[in-house]
């Protein structure tokens, strides 16, 4: 079965700037610097459905700003968790500049600076695939001594203990849960044979380079020189060709026809 690649400019549905409690929308243009003058629709990237778009300030700057309440705790734990790790990473230059972030009436809220650029995809181009694996490469290679204040979890640990991968392959082999709809189900041999690469993942993901752990098109953008990667509350420990390899069936899938990847 082929599958259209996934549109990722169209996955979230979100609040409008002006539909958020008034002292969010302040707290958000102290944090920015000056007043909003103008906001951007919401992006319809991500998968959250909370706030996030471009605004337009009185003193002609643009920021991006991320906005998540009550009704969304998941949203407010990751929020907390990019505001720690984004000004550690400082001097990445693939890292966008966190401006501020605080919590007002049990909402958090980030501003950061505004990237000029596209979302890569639809098709990959050699260009944006290139940029993307410098990108990688250099989270990849941040020295050991940068990542202590990141109290990172281990890769393997989540995909094996606490995300139970490796029991959820041996569990579609025996027959014991439904493969997902829409998706050709593999035969009983290669069920067997995935089950058998998902127990190994426990050993083949251990690593202490620090990934991203979530590089797809939406949390990629690609400027004049480079990409630069966002949305960073996912920040893990691993080998440091994960990113990387993660990202390539994507890249596989949508590609320019016209021409390779390299």
């Amino acid at each position: 079965m082929t599958s259209a690649p996934v549109d990722y400019t169209r996955t979230s549905a979100r609040p409008a700037f002006a539909a958020l409690p008034e002292p969010v929308r302040a707290e958000i243009a102290r944090l920015a610097g000056a007043a909003v003058q103008a906001a951007d629709p919401p992006v319809g990237s991500g998968f959250t459905g909370s706030y996030a778009g471009v605004l337009h300030l009185a003193n002609g700057r643009r920021v991006f700003a991320k906005a998540g309440g009550p009704a969304m705790p998941h949203v407010i734990t990751g929020l907390r968790r990019e505001a720690e790790v984004v000004p550690l990473l400082a001097g990445l230059a693939c890292v966008p500049t966190l401006i501020g972030a605080a919590e007002v009436d049990c909402w958090a809220v980030l501003v950061l600076e505004h990237i000029d650029g596209h979302q890569p995809g639809m098709p990959w181009t050699a260009r944006d695939a290139d940029l993307a694996h410098a990108a990688c490469l250099e989270v990849a290679s941040l020295p050991p001594e940068r990542l202590e204040p990141l109290h990172l979890t281990g890769l393997a640990e989540d995909v094996a203990a606490n995300w139970g991968i490796d029991g959820a392959f041996g569990a579609f082999a025996r027959g014991q849960r439904d493969w997902p709809h829409g998706i050709r189900r593999p035969s009983p041999e290669e069920l067997a044979e995935l089950a058998a690469l998902a127990g190994r993942a426990g050993t083949a993901l251990r690593g202490d380079a620090l990934c991203h752990n979530d590089v797809r098109p939406d949390n990629l953008l690609i400027t004049a020189d480079r990409a630069m990667l966002v949305d960073w509350n996912w920040v893990r420990a691993s080998p440091p060709w994960f990113d990387l390899v993660g990202l390539w069936p994507q890249m596989a899938h949508g590609r320019d026809r016209s021409g390779p990847l390299r």
